[in-house]
């Protein structure tokens, strides 16, 4: 139960910047091609999205998990959203297969950032960590 309200908060604040983005969206389709796209469509996306994306974040915080099993389900949670986002917004969008391509290479380029940096904070506490107990048992040793 202690894992379900950071959950529940990641996907809150995921549902607020992805209806903000994909309201931006809609207008931009709205305005270009003058086609509206019917309002419980684009809640039932943004529902399934921010979902993907709080699943993504939480499972990328995940300390309990095998690295390998958190890096791969992470991403697989981007790329569904991702779907979604193509499935949502179709040919108005993603014309062409290639903008898809171009979409998800961007997000696993993101993610991969992402995992660089927080494995070189990991090192860097882990080091951090290890000079203390160094100094502990420094102090601790009699001359």
């Amino acid at each position: 139960m202690k894992h379900v309200k950071p959950f529940l908060t990641r996907v809150a604040f995921s549902y607020v910047i992805v209806s903000f983005i994909s309201a931006l969206f809609a207008l931009a389709v709205r305005r270009r091609l003058d086609l509206t796209i019917p309002y419980p469509f684009i809640t039932l996306g943004n529902t399934l999205i921010a979902f993907y994306l709080g699943l993504a974040i939480s499972l990328f915080k995940a300390e309990n998990w095998p690295s390998w099993v958190r890096i791969i389900g992470g991403y697989l949670f981007l790329v569904l959203s991702t779907l979604t986002i193509r499935r949502l917004f179709g040919v108005w969008l993603f014309r062409r297969s290639i903008v898809l391509l171009v979409v998800l290479t961007v997000i696993a380029i993101i993610y991969a950032l992402a995992l660089v940096i927080a494995r070189q904070q990991l090192m860097q506490e882990t080091n951090a960590m290890n000079q203390s107990l160094k100094q502990i048992e420094r102090d601790e040793t009699p001359d």
